[in-house]
């Protein structure tokens, strides 16, 4: 294993160390349990393509007499750390994790781990459910309307060994109600055993964004305690503008599929036919990497000013907040996006489509904050990431143009933000629930 060498400063990222919410809030839950140091630790790939920043070679920087940064390369250089008081870790590591388990020594650290990461294959169990009632009432009409999720299923099956459907010579798929429930059927157990396989964690606390989704943790982690977790925003460093130059913005790197472009594109069409007054929209993280996306939001539509400002950075994205009524959220397998947080804390409204894996429970209990909006599992189907997509309709723009008509308060979102995504009540609890377990 290679010994890190110093950096000079100028390699340190500076949204990871001054922006990055993790950071802020492990920095004040440092204060709070009174730790001497702070280890800021960032592993990184130089073959990966990526939307955060690096130092993009490995070393490290003192920042102060408190706080280190770390630019790591090599898993093995993980093991330094591993007998801190307090260790945080985010992400879907578990084999990682689990390998280093056996090198911590102290008795008295603490792990705290938030997995933020979707669930495998999202809402699978209500998709398949309302569909069995469909193909049970109208087979001949509803078998066809299913093929979307064949795509999934071939994945799923082939990935297992199971021989897919059943094809006729000429390579049609024969859809008896037989051979696909049988199909569905096995999908389904799939999902679930992959779903809640117990995870022989070496985490103490688990943090989870959904009340509702505390059973499902509890089973998972069964050795780690599965606890509430609002993930905060950083403080606002501007005043909330009354002047609303936009009105919806959609955010999303096209890096990330899962960010559902092409259901935003293709619903702008609907959007247009639907609306009695013009709708200026903005967006931003388009990367030019997919052509279809580019071409819809280029297109020239009567009801429709779309402006395409590409990838910014934080301040910029957080300065168009400032200036939209509302933004839209199409994710699909996406565990409560940050901009859902830093979006209202400057005063834009969250409209959200009802795809995401976690994050609806407090946007569907403050209407200030946002709404959900509902889609139809008849207009689902799954990417083979298991990323949950949907095909857009009159409906839903209808439902975003009625939630838009309502985003005219930013006073009142923002100041309902404050209080739900507070930094330091955050930092309170966590310490708390911290000093319960040491």
């Amino acid at each position: 294993m290679d010994v890190l060498c110093p950096l000079e400063e100028n390699y340190v990222p500076q949204d990871i160390v001054y922006t990055d919410i993790y950071t802020s809030l492990l920095g004040r839950v440092s204060k709070k349990l009174q730790f001497d140091e702070l280890h800021i630790v960032q592993g990184f790939d130089p073959h990966e393509k990526r939307n955060w920043q690096s130092a993009g070679k490995p070393g490290f920087v003192h920042l102060n007499d408190k706080i280190t940064y770390w630019s790591i390369d090599e898993p093995n250089h993980l093991a330094a750390f591993l007998d801190a008081d307090l260790l945080f870790t985010r992400g879907n590591y578990l084999h990682l994790h689990q390998e280093f388990e056996q090198y911590r020594t102290s008795k008295s650290s603490v792990w705290v781990h938030y997995p933020a990461t979707s669930e495998y294959f999202p809402h699978v169990e209500r998709f398949l459910r309302t569909w069995r009632d469909r193909l049970d009432k109208k087979w001949s009409v509803e078998s066809r309307r299913f093929l979307p999720i064949l795509e999934a299923l071939e994945a799923e099956h082939r990935s297992t060994g199971v021989p897919f459907l059943e094809q006729s010579a000429e390579g049609e798929v024969l859809m008896s109600p037989d051979v696909l429930y049988n199909k569905i059927q096995t999908f389904e157990e799939l999902c679930m055993k992959q779903k809640l396989k117990v995870q022989n964690s070496p985490y103490d606390i688990v943090l989870f964004d959904d009340a509702v989704k505390k059973n499902y943790f509890t089973q998972k982690y069964p050795n780690s305690m599965p606890v509430t977790f609002t993930k905060p925003s950083l403080n606002r460093m501007i005043d909330v503008s009354l002047v609303r130059k936009w009105d919806l913005v959609f955010c999303g790197s096209t890096l990330q599929p899962t960010k559902n472009h092409m259901v935003f594109g293709n619903l702008l069409r609907y959007l247009d036919q639907m609306t009695d007054t013009k709708i200026r929209i903005i967006v931003i993280g388009n990367m030019g990497g997919i052509p279809a996306f580019d071409r819809l939001i280029s297109k020239n539509y009567m009801n429709l000013d779309i402006e395409n400002r590409g990838l910014l950075s934080r301040s910029e994205t957080l300065e168009i907040f400032n200036h939209s009524r509302a933004l839209l959220v199409t994710s699909g397998r996406d565990c409560n996006p940050r901009i859902i947080s830093e979006a209202t804390m400057h005063g834009a409204r969250i409209i959200a489509l009802d795809l995401l894996s976690d994050g609806f429970e407090i946007i569907k209990s403050t209407p200030s904050l946002g709404a959900v909006v509902s889609t139809s599992t008849r207009d689902w189907f799954y990417a083979r990431n298991g990323n949950v997509k949907c095909l857009p309709n009159e409906n839903m723009a209808k439902e975003i143009l009625n939630e838009l008509r309502r985003s005219n308060a930013p006073l009142v979102t923002a100041h309902t933000a404050e209080h739900t995504f507070n930094l330091s009540d955050c930092a309170d609890k966590l310490a708390t629930t911290i000093l319960s377990v040491i």
